[in-house]
């Protein structure tokens, strides 16, 4: 069954990812993915260092985010996961 729509945490400046949740059921499923993989999403959106960079990105993660969770959800199907049970989109998964 895929997961569901949570909410947007926020931007990891550390990882360089958008941290969001969704649900499998009533479970709550930490997810993330890579700045670089949404740009692979969205090619050709370049996003320059900048002081606006947290907006930008959850703009970013908004305009992509039913796409984003469709890869976040098989990989979760899939048993793929980080370490800590986190669902990490990279750019290599898109």
């Amino acid at each position: 069954m895929p997961l569901s729509r949570g909410k947007l945490l926020g931007y990891n400046f550390d990882l360089q990812t958008i941290e969001f949740t969704m649900y499998d059921g009533a479970i709550g499923v930490r997810c993330a993915i890579e700045a670089a993989a949404m740009d692979q999403l969205q090619q050709p959106y370049r996003i320059r260092f900048a002081s606006n960079l947290v907006p930008l990105r959850a703009v970013q993660f908004e305009t992509l985010r039913s796409h984003i969770e469709q890869h976040a959800s098989r990989k979760f199907s899939a048993g793929i996961l980080e370490e800590d049970g986190t669902v990490l989109v990279r750019r290599e998964d898109i």
